[in-house]
């Protein structure tokens, strides 16, 4: 006899905001403030390196902190360390930088490991276009799928929220994303994907390099 499994109730999900507090500590406030997101910034960070299994080299530590930016999704402060890091390493190591993926999720309920780049980092935790914009006028491509040949904006319903700069503060319970937050974040992906234009005002961001 087969069995039929029945959803017996509704996941379990949380605002973004929320979820940035729970994960990351990440307050209203450091969002909105450069200088208290750089100090945020350098914390994570800085635990990150006490806390890791093995000495990390300069562009483990410029990764960590690209993400973190990205997370808490300062659009001045985001900008300063790209051009920053642009103006001492160049505009090709920024485009690497940019396009580099680390593999994440190990251990994490109902979710297997995946590979995230930045722009993948930034749709998973902002709901505002911008921030997305930013990282595409850097050359961060938002159009290359996984091995499952799933777009980034396709797997907001498959991915938890967790955190992946420091695995040993994720929380026990698994929550998921309210999906209709995010659905400027997933149009502008597609707009810069030449998918679907949502608007016919839209235009494409300036490419910086």
């Amino acid at each position: 006899m087969t069995s039929i499994f029945v959803r017996s109730k509704c996941r379990p999900s949380i605002s973004l905001v929320d979820a940035k507090i729970s994960f990351f500590a990440i307050t209203p406030d450091i969002i909105n403030c450069i200088e208290k997101t750089d100090s945020h910034v350098m914390r994570a960070t800085n635990y990150a390196i006490l806390n890791a299994s093995c000495s990390l080299t300069d562009i483990d530590i410029a990764m960590i902190r690209l993400h973190m930016y990205c997370i808490i999704g300062n659009l001045g402060a985001l900008n300063k360390f790209i051009i920053s890091f642009t103006a001492a390493h160049g505009a090709i190591a920024t485009k690497l930088l940019l396009n580099t993926n680390i593999k994440v999720a190990n251990g994490v309920s109902h979710c297997p490991a995946f590979f995230m780049t930045p722009i993948f980092c930034a749709l998973l935790w902002n709901n505002d276009p911008q921030i997305i914009r930013l990282l595409y006028s850097y050359c961060a491509k938002p159009n290359s799928p996984d091995i499952n040949n799933l777009f980034i904006e396709e797997k907001f319903h498959s991915i938890p929220y967790f955190n992946h700069i420091n695995t040993n503060q994720n929380k026990p319970d698994i929550y998921w994303r309210d999906i209709n937050q995010f659905s400027m974040v997933a149009q502008e992906v597609r707009a810069l994907s030449g998918e679907h234009i949502f608007d016919n005002s839209w235009v494409p961001p300036t490419i910086h390099m």
